[in-house]
């Protein structure tokens, strides 16, 4: 008798097959080396224009002990404006975390693979220091060592150049033991800080020329020192990389908080030219509106571990061939753990546009745990960082699809017109990427689904973006760019080309490639069991139909789902309303009857 909902193993070693062959595509060839593309490091002055930036009458609020920025978008249900069925428009509030209770620990590491210095093919390595440069500083006073003083061999001597007091004083804070520098604000119940504020070991690491204590710079003259030391070193990419660092550190902040960076080694002695020498020659950092947008999208914690994880999923895959996907992702991902080059080169490349918050990701060891979570099968979903960056993460996001069925449509259709049509399904995304598997016939779905199955027009649309701002700035003036967004389909056009089908059809010598079934595993249905547990308990909240009792009551499912009826009866009698208990059952069974 046919499983009604474990697929056959000839269909998962052909998803293994077919997720090993579109991975080992991205593998550096066995000749070459590891490398990162130009546009992994070049392509940030122009990355995301979609994406807002925060307002300067920007109202704050207070939501889980922090500070928060808050807003609220705008969704359309429907593709093209002059389709004749709509759909009215729905608004999603968003909050973005704006603090931390506590800095994020930044210890030092001799991991010779941290760093990826193959990427970088200079002796010196920077990457210790310049993520904290992308700090603010406003820091105490700190002791400096001269120069030409005797170091100690624990110190490391920062060259900076030919700079004036105030740009020492200023690395001084950047570079101080502990919390050199303090950015604060008081919240309703404790001092709260900055999401990048960091923590270095208690001993000191760094040492540099002597200064005289002078006043914090203001934020044109703290950017202009960062530029004079990229250029001084001559390591624009380095400093690149380094950003891609720092944007991370809200997210380590809530991973737990410490992250390794390699130990610097700087030149005691540089042959480059004097600051005053470089002029026009020096590579300037991002313009200040771009930089704003990335400070935004890394303070969405939850939204960058969402797009970092979205380059696992797959579009083409059901629920319940999640786990022989994830295997074949993670046999290509396994044979190159060794080398954190060869493990960039393949992440970097599975999504270009987000290629550069993956080398962050390496850089800091955030890493490990995005790819443990995607082993198991969990993939993050937040829609808004979705929208800015158009990226796919989930099947939700994809338009109705025209396939004609008789008297039946897809799950997956089900569950977009449900999401787009009806309020309680709209409060809470799909909790899993991975789409529902088969179809449901006509007469078994919500009387929303029945009157727009055939529409064929239906997507979900995002429409735009207006910050929480005080009174006299939403109404003396308007929107700006990063407040308002023009709208865009989330349409097959727009779906990445790492995320078509297309590229896991067999084409673009994708067939060449030699698979190995080492790591193939058919009883390993755990990913596949989550994936398919989520996506019926948001789709069958309100109960399975008669049709699919075999698959209500299948042991991926039963047990979670006969616990929460059994929690449901139990507590019909404290509501006195047999209707609205009924409405919370998860299924259509008999009541049981229950011993004390």
């Amino acid at each position: 008798m046919e499983d009604a909902v474990r697929p056959s193993e000839e269909q998962t070693r052909t998803m293994f097959e077919k997720s090993f062959r579109v991975w080992s595509q991205l593998r550096a060839p066995a000749s070459g080396i590891p490398s990162l593309p130009a546009y992994c490091l070049g392509g940030l002055e122009t990355a995301f224009p979609e994406h807002p930036a925060f307002p300067r009458q920007l109202l704050l609020g207070y939501w889980g002990g922090n500070l928060t920025a808050e807003g609220t978008s705008t969704w359309d249900t429907v593709g093209d404006a002059s389709a004749s069925c709509l759909l009215p428009s729905f608004h999603r509030p968003f909050q973005i975390p704006i603090s931390t209770h506590k800095p994020t620990y930044i210890g030092l590491s001799k991991d010779p693979r941290l760093g990826l210095p193959q990427f970088f093919k200079k002796d010196d390595n920077h990457i210790m220091i310049l993520p904290l440069r992308y700090t603010d500083s406003h820091a105490p006073e700190c002791d400096c060592i001269d120069r030409f003083s005797s170091l100690p061999s624990s110190l490391t001597f920062v060259n900076l150049g030919t700079v004036d007091r105030d740009a020492t004083r200023w690395w001084a804070a950047v570079l101080a033991p502990e919390e050199g520098w303090l950015s604060t604000i008081d919240g309703p119940r404790n001092e709260l800080r900055s999401p990048w504020s960091v923590r270095l070991p208690k001993k000191p690491i760094f040492a540099l020329p002597p200064f005289s204590v002078s006043s914090p710079p203001s934020y044109t003259m703290a950017m202009q020192y960062l530029e004079d030391y990229t250029a001084f070193h001559n390591v624009e990419d380095q400093s690149r990389a380094a950003l891609s660092a720092a944007l991370l550190l809200p997210l380590a902040n809530l991973e737990g908080g410490r992250i390794p960076l390699p130990v610097p080694r700087i030149p005691y002695k540089s042959g480059a030219r004097s600051v005053a020498q470089l002029g026009h020659e020096r590579r300037s950092v991002l313009p200040t509106p771009q930089l704003d947008k990335l400070i935004t999208l890394s303070w969405n914690r939850d939204g960058l571990s969402a797009l970092l994880s979205s380059v696992f999923f797959d579009a083409t895959v059901p629920c319940n061939l999640a786990s022989a996907w994830l295997q074949g992702v993670f046999s290509v991902l396994d044979s190159v753990e060794s080398s954190h080059e060869a493990l960039a080169h393949i992440l970097v490349r599975k999504n270009p546009q987000l290629g550069f918050f993956w080398l962050g990701a390496l850089l800091t060891g955030l890493h490990r745990s995005i790819i443990q979570r995607a082993r198991l099968g969990s993939c993050d979903i937040e829609l808004h960082s979705a929208a800015w960056t158009r990226t796919l993460q989930s099947f939700i996001q994809l338009p109705v699809s025209q396939i004609e069925t008789a008297g039946a449509i897809l799950r997956s259709d089900e569950c977009r017109l449900l999401y787009l049509s009806s309020e309680e399904y709209q409060s809470r995304v799909p909790m899993s990427p991975w789409e529902p598997f088969g179809e449901t016939a006509l007469k078994d779905t919500e009387i929303e689904v029945r009157l727009h199955a055939h529409c064929g027009e239906h997507g979900l649309v995002y429409n735009a973006w207006s910050w929480n701002c005080d009174e006299q700035a939403q109404n003396g003036s308007l929107p700006s760019k990063g407040e308002l967004l023009r709208a865009f389909p989330f349409m097959s056009a727009l779906v990445p080309p790492h995320n078509r089908p297309s590229e896991a059809d067999g084409s673009n010598g994708i067939k060449d490639v030699v698979v190995f079934f080492d790591d193939f595993d058919p009883e390993d249905e755990d990913a596949s069991c989550h994936a398919t547990l989520s996506a019926f308990m948001w789709l069958r909240r309100d109960g399975f139909p008669a049709a699919e009792q075999d698959i209500r009551h299948h042991e991926w499912l039963c047990e979670v789902l006969d616990q929460e009826d059994e929690e449901a009866y139990e507590s019909w009698s404290d509501w006195g309303d047999s209707n609205e208990a009924k409405r919370k059952l998860k299924s259509d069974v008999p009541v049981p009857k229950l011993t004390k």
